[in-house]
C-alpha cells in the first residue's frame, strides 16, 4: 500500500514541529457557562488549538448525548437542519473569508476554495469538555474573528476579535522535523477504498472488510469519504486505531445508530471476535463504550 501524505488542509503536517503562541480567547463567560480557546500552535499552512467548554450545571444524559454535542448525524440538506444540540464554532479572517465546524469536510473533493476549520480529537462528558481544532490555511495578518452559538443552551451568535500578528509570526518560528517527500493523496484517490498490499494479511483481511461496510453504508444513502479517506492514507487497522486513541468519531456513527444499523459502525466491526488479534482490549473497550454511548435511548 503506498504511503500518502494527506493534503495540507486535511491536516497538521506529520513532519511540522508547530510553534506555540501565547494566546486564549475567551468565547463566553456567565455564572453557568465558559467557552474558551487555547493552546494554540502556528505552523505555515494553519494552526492548532483547543476548544474548551464549562458547564456549571452537569447536562442530563437522558435528555443530552455528548456526541450530539460535535457530530452532525448524517448529511444536512441546509443548515437550518443543524439540531440545537451542536455546538458551533466559526472564524472569520481579516479579508472576509470565513470558515465553520458544520462546513462540509473537504475530504476527497480537492482543494477547497475557501478556509476549512475542522474538530480533531476530543471527548468529555458532565461539565466539561475539550477538542482539538485545525484551522486551514494560515490566516493573514489582520483582526481574525471567532464565533460561537450554541441554541441548545440558549447562547446566540457570539464574536470575539483578535489579533493575528502573533499567530502570522509564529507560523516562520515552526521546525520541519525532516522532509516529507511522500506523494500526496490527490482528488479522486478518495473516492474508493484502496485494495490492502496483502489481502491474505489479517490487516489486510480487515481492510476488505471495511471496504464492504462502506459499500454498504453507501448504499443507505451516507457517503463516509472521511472514513475512505484515513484508511487510503494510513490503512484501516492504523485509522481505526487512530480514531480510537484520538476519541474521534466518524459522522456514520451516530447516522447508522439512528437507522438501527449498528452493525455496519466501525465500532461493532472491531468487537467481533475474528479481529481479537488486530486490537487491544483498551482498544475494544473504548469501541464498546463508544457505541453505547452513541446508542443511549435508543437501545
Amino acid at each position: 500500500m503506498t504511503d500518502w501524505r494527506q493534503p495540507e488542509w486535511s491536516g497538521p503536517s506529520d513532519n511540522i514541529m508547530e510553534a506555540a503562541v501565547p494566546l486564549q480567547v475567551v468565547l463566553l463567560r456567565n455564572d453557568r457557562l465558559a467557552v474558551y480557546l487555547r493552546s494554540f500552535r502556528a505552523a505555515p499552512n494553519g494552526v492548532l488549538f483547543d476548544l474548551s467548554i464549562r458547564i456549571r450545571e452537569q447536562l442530563q444524559p437522558s435528555r443530552f448525548r455528548p456526541m450530539e454535542m460535535f457530530h452532525v448525524r448524517g448529511p444536512l440538506a441546509s443548515l437550518d437542519q443543524i439540531p440545537a444540540e451542536l455546538f458551533r464554532l466559526g472564524v472569520i479572517f481579516a479579508d472576509g473569508r470565513s470558515a465553520s465546524t458544520v462546513d462540509r469536510r473537504p475530504f476527497g473533493q480537492g482543494e477547497p476554495n475557501a478556509p476549512v476549520l475542522q474538530l480533531r480529537g476530543g471527548g468529555g462528558g458532565g461539565r466539561r469538555f475539550d477538542h482539538g481544532c485545525w484551522l486551514w490555511p494560515l490566516p493573514p495578518p489582520g483582526p481574525l474573528t471567532f464565533v460561537c452559538e450554541w441554541p441548545y443552551l440558549n447562547v446566540g451568535e457570539t464574536r470575539v476579535e483578535v489579533d493575528c500578528t502573533e499567530l502570522v509570526s509564529a507560523a516562520a518560528r515552526a521546525v520541519e522535523l525532516w522532509p516529507d517527500d511522500r506523494p500526496v493523496l490527490e482528488r479522486g484517490g478518495m473516492n474508493e477504498v484502496f485494495a490492502p498490499r496483502d489481502p491474505d494479511s489479517r490487516e489486510g483481511q480487515f481492510q476488505v472488510r471495511c471496504q464492504e461496510l462502506i459499500t454498504e453504508i453507501r448504499a443507505l444513502g451516507f457517503n463516509p469519504n472521511r472514513w475512505v479517506a484515513m484508511i487510503n492514507t494510513i490503512g484501516a487497522v492504523p485509522a481505526a486505531k487512530k480514531l480510537l486513541h484520538d476519541d474521534d468519531v466518524l459522522a456514520g456513527t451516530p447516522w447508522l445508530v439512528e437507522r438501527r444499523r449498528a452493525e455496519l459502525t466501525l465500532e461493532q466491526e472491531i468487537l467481533q471476535q475474528r479481529w481479537r488479534d488486530l486490537f487491544t482490549d483498551e482498544e475494544r473497550a473504548k469501541a464498546a463504550n463508544r457505541l453505547s454511548g452513541t446508542l443511549g435511548g435508543d437501545q
